[in-house]
C-alpha cells in the first residue's frame, strides 16, 4: 500500500525503507498491520548482475573441464595413433562449438547479430572468426582490449589444463588404473 497524498514535512516516521503501520478499519472496526512504501524510497537502477552469466560458465567452467579430459585422454591413449587423432579432431571441433556459443551468448547480450554464415566461418576459420567478431562487434579499440583478454585466457587455459591434466595422471597411475609407461 502507498501513501499518495503525504509530502516529505508531513511525516514523522523515522527514515527506514518500509514502515510497519497499525491501520483501524472503520467500517469494520478491525485493526491490521500493512507495510507501506513511501514513493521516493523505491529503488530506481539496474539490479546487479551477477558474476557467473552463461558466458563465464563456459569459459570457466565447461570449456577447462573439456580440455582437461581431452589432455588426460590424450596422454592416456598416446600409443594408438588413430585413438589419439581422434581425440585431437573432438578436441578442435569442441573447442569451436564452444566458441560459436561464446559469440552467440555475447552478441544477444550487446545487442549485436551474427551473421547467417558465421557458424560456417568459426568451422573454416576457427581462432580467426573469432578474432574477425571481436573486432566487428567492440570497434578497433575494443577489439584490442578484448584480443588481451583472449591471448591472457588461452595462456590461462594452457596452465591450468596442464597442471589438472599431470595432477589426474599422477592419480590414476598411483591408482593403478593407468600403468606408469604412459607417462614415457
Amino acid at each position: 500500500m502507498r501513501l499518495p497524498a503525504l509530502c516529505k514535512e508531513d511525516r514523522r516516521i523515522p527514515p527506514f525503507r518500509t514502515v510497519y503501520v497499525r491501520l483501524h478499519l472503520s467500517c469494520y472496526d478491525v485493526s491490521r498491520m500493512a507495510e507501506i512504501t513511501f514513493h521516493d524510497d523505491v529503488k530506481t537502477g539496474k539490479p546487479r548482475k551477477l558474476f557467473l552469466t552463461e558466458k563465464r560458465w563456459l569459459l570457466f567452467v565447461y570449456v577447462p573441464i573439456f580440455v582437461c579430459a581431452c589432455s588426460v585422454l590424450g596422454i592416456i591413449f598416446e600409443e594408438d595413433k588413430g585413438f589419439s587423432l581422434l581425440i585431437d579432431l573432438v578436441l578442435a571441433l569442441g573447442l569451436n562449438v564452444f566458441e560459436l556459443m561464446w559469440c552467440r551468448m555475447d552478441g544477444r547480450e550487446r545487442g549485436y547479430q551474427l551473421h547467417r554464415h558465421f557458424t560456417f566461418a568459426v568451422v573454416i576459420f576457427g581462432v580467426l572468426a573469432l578474432l574477425y567478431y571481436l573486432f566487428r562487434s567492440r570497434e578497433f579499440r575494443g577489439g584490442l582490449v578484448s584480443t588481451g583478454w583472449l591471448v591472457l585466457y588461452v595462456v590461462a587455459l594452457v596452465v591450468v589444463s596442464s597442471l589438472v591434466s599431470g595432477l589426474a595422471i599422477m592419480v590414476l597411475i598411483l591408482t593403478g588404473a593407468v600403468s606408469p609407461s604412459v607417462v614415457n
